[in-house]
């Protein structure tokens, strides 16, 4: 029978983070809360938040932009794409 210590020597090497290209987000259902995200319109980048709430219906949702730029809220009419960023790329 192998020992704790022998079974650290068993372990596969650490993964390396993936890095990721943004995703246009349809469904807002599927944004999580502190997410960061792009706001884009007509393939324009608008800026960059983290997501705070969105609505049950998922039809609104309210983003704290970065650079103390203060709360704004989305409606799903709005014309504004969201997209999930990688918080580490340099998208």
């Amino acid at each position: 029978m192998k020992k704790d210590s022998d079974m650290d020597n068993d372990r596969p090497p650490a993964i390396p983070l993936i890095r990721f290209e943004p995703q246009l987000i349809r469904q807002w259902q599927h944004l999580w809360r502190n997410e960061l995200v792009e706001l884009r319109s007509n393939g324009k980048v608008l800026g960059r938040g983290h997501i705070d709430i969105t609505a049950e219906d998922a039809s609104t949702i309210w983003i704290y932009r970065e650079s103390g730029g203060g709360r704004i809220m989305i409606h799903a009419q709005d014309g504004i794409d969201i997209w999930r960023v990688d918080p580490d790329g340099a998208n």
